[in-house]
C-alpha cells in the first residue's frame, strides 16, 4: 500500500517548483529540486548530523560505482526502499541509465544535501559522456535509497565546457490579458523565421510551466523536442500555481477560470508575436487540459487541437479508479491508510448529490461551483462541434487516464475525417516509456517524453 501514499507526495511536489529563468540563447534553469529547497526547505552541510554523514557516504560509494561503470553492483550493494526493489525487478539500473542516454561518468563535483518533508536528496553535479546533469539520490526516513534521477546541471563548467544547445532558443514572455501576469516561455527553433506554434495546457493541480512532476518535466521535453523539428511552443505557469490564494479564497470558480481563460489569452498574445505563424497556432491539452479541449475550442479558434492523455470520464470516477488500482497493487492497507481512503470515498459520495449542496461547500479541495460546472459538462457532446483537426494521443500503460477514455474518444469520432488517434504500447500518463506493471513509482525516476510522440505531433502539424 506504500505505492498509494507516494502519489500524495507526487501531488505535493508537483506544485513546488519555482519559476525558471531563461535568456534568448541558452536555458539557465535551476533544477526543480534545488528550487523547491530555496522556497520551502532547509539546505544542510555534510557535517550537521551523523545521519547526514551516512547519506553522503552512501552517495560517495554509489558515485564510485558509477565511475567504474554502471552495473548491477549498484543494485546489490545498497539498501533500497521496497518500491525501488520492486522497480528493479522490472528494469535494471543498467537499463535505467541506458534509457537516459547520458553515457559514462567523466567527472563529479562536490555533493549538496537538500531536505524536503521526509525525504533527503543528495545532489551531485556530474559530467557525463553525453552532457552535464545533476545526479540525485533520494533517501527516505529509513536511510534507504527511494529514488534515482538526473536533473538540470547546477555545477560550474570551465571555458572548455559544452556550448549552449543551438537547436532552440527560449525567450521569457509573460502571459498577460487575464488579470495578473503568469511567467511564461516562448521556445523557438534557432534559425530565423516564422513557425507553427503549440500552446501547452496543463493537467490538474497547481503546475509550473514545465508541468514538473518530481524530476520529470514533460512540457519542457515537448517544447525542446518540437523546436528541434521546426515548431515553436509556448508554456506558462498555471494560475493556481502562481496565485493559489485566488483558488483558496474564491468559492465560485470553474474550469473556465482555472484553465480556459488563460489559454484564450495565450492565443491572443501569440497572434502578435513576429516569430509565430498566426494561421498555425495549435493547442495541446494534457490530462485535464485534454478534457478541457472542447471548452477551449469554444473560446479559441485554433488551427488544430491535441488531446494528450485526456479523459472523457468525470474526475471523480478517475479518482476512485486510481485509488482502487493503487490499493490492489500490493493488497496491503494499514488502518491509517484505510481511514484516508474512507475519507476520500466520503468526499466522492458528496458529488453524487452535488445539486443540493450549499455553494460554500468544498469537495476534494474545490468549491461546489467547480463540480457543478463539470457535472453539466459533456466533453463528447462539445467535441462534436470541433470542425478543425484533432489529434488524440494515449499511452497504453497509463493507469490515471486509461485506454477506456481513449476508446471513448475513438469510438465516438473515428468516422470523422478530422480526427486522428495514436496509442503507444509502452508509454505512461506523461507519455514516457516504461516496462512492467505501471505505478506512480515511475515518477520517482527521471525520464523523457517519447521521441516518437514528439515526431508524431510534428508530422501531424506539418500536414495541416
Amino acid at each position: 500500500m506504500r505505492r498509494f501514499l507516494i502519489i500524495c507526495v507526487v501531488v505535493v511536489l508537483a506544485g513546488c517548483s519555482a519559476v525558471s529563468t531563461e535568456d534568448n540563447n541558452h536555458e539557465h534553469e535551476t533544477s526543480d529540486t534545488q528550487q523547491e529547497m530555496n522556497e520551502s526547505t532547509s539546505i544542510q552541510t555534510s557535517m550537521e548530523t551523523e545521519q547526514n554523514n551516512s547519506k553522503f557516504e552512501i552517495a560517495d560509494r554509489f558515485n564510485k560505482h558509477l565511475k567504474e561503470g554502471i552495473n548491477r553492483t549498484a543494485e546489490e550493494n545498497f539498501n533500497y526502499s521496497k518500491e525501488m526493489y520492486d522497480y528493479f525487478e522490472q528494469v535494471t539500473i543498467i537499463d535505467m541509465f541506458a534509457s537516459l542516454k547520458v553515457g559514462s561518468v567523466i567527472s563529479q563535483q562536490e555533493s549538496k544535501m537538500y531536505v524536503k518533508d521526509v525525504y533527503t536528496i543528495i545532489v551531485t553535479p556530474t559530467v557525463f559522456e553525453n552532457g552535464e546533469y545533476d545526479l540525485n539520490l533520494v533517501f527516505n526516513s529509513e536511510n534507504e535509497i527511494a529514488g534515482i534521477s538526473i536533473s538540470e546541471f547546477t555545477g560550474q563548467l570551465d571555458n572548455e565546457g559544452v556550448a549552449a544547445d543551438q537547436s532552440y532558443i527560449e525567450i521569457e514572455k509573460d502571459l498577460i490579458g487575464n488579470g495578473d501576469a503568469l511567467p511564461g516561455v516562448l521556445t523557438l527553433p534557432s534559425s530565423k523565421g516564422e513557425y507553427p506554434c503549440v500552446i501547452l495546457v496543463h493537467g490538474s493541480g497547481a503546475s509550473d510551466k514545465d508541468e514538473t512532476i518530481l524530476l520529470n518535466k514533460p512540457f519542457r521535453d515537448l517544447a525542446h523536442g518540437l523546436a528541434e523539428l521546426g515548431i515553436a511552443s509556448y508554456r506558462y505557469d498555471k494560475r493556481s500555481y502562481v496565485y493559489p490564494e485566488y483558488f483558496t479564497e474564491n468559492m465560485n470558480y470553474t474550469l473556465i477560470d482555472e484553465t480556459v481563460n488563460d489559454v484564450n489569452s495565450a492565443y491572443n498574445m501569440l497572434t502578435n508575436v513576429q516569430q509565430v505563424k498566426q494561421s498555425e497556432i495549435f493547442i495541446l491539452g494534457h490530462s485535464l487540459g485534454g478534457y478541457a479541449i472542447p471548452l477551449i475550442h469554444q473560446a479559441v479558434d485554433a488551427q488544430g487541437y491535441i488531446i494528450m492523455a485526456g479523459n472523457v470520464r468525470s474526475l471523480d470516477e478517475l479518482i476512485a479508479e486510481q485509488v482502487d488500482y493503487l490499493t490492489q497493487l500490493d493488497g496491503s492497507v494499514s488502518d491509517d491508510e484505510q481511514a484516508y481512503i474512507n475519507k476520500l470515498r466520503a468526499q466522492l459520495e458528496l458529488l453524487e448529490q452535488i445539486n443540493i449542496l450549499n455553494d460554500h461547500e468544498t469537495i476534494l479541495g474545490a468549491p461546489t461551483s467547480y463540480w457543478k460546472f463539470l457535472d453539466s459538462y459533456d466533453p463528447l457532446q462539445e467535441a462534436d462541434k470541433i470542425n478543425k483537426q484533432v489529434l488524440v494521443l494515449q499511452g497504453e500503460r497509463d493507469y490515471q487516464v486509461t485506454m477506456k477514455d481513449f476508446n471513448l474518444w475513438k469510438d465516438t469520432f473515428k468516422s470523422n475525417v478530422n480526427w486522428t488517434f495514436n496509442s503507444y504500447t509502452k508509454l505512461n500518463h506523461l507519455m514516457m516509456p516504461g516496462e512492467g506493471q505501471p505505478s506512480n513509482m515511475e515518477y520517482n525516476i527521471a525520464n523523457k517524453v517519447s521521441e516518437e510522440v514528439i515526431k508524431d505531433i510534428a508530422t501531424w502539424i506539418n500536414k495541416k
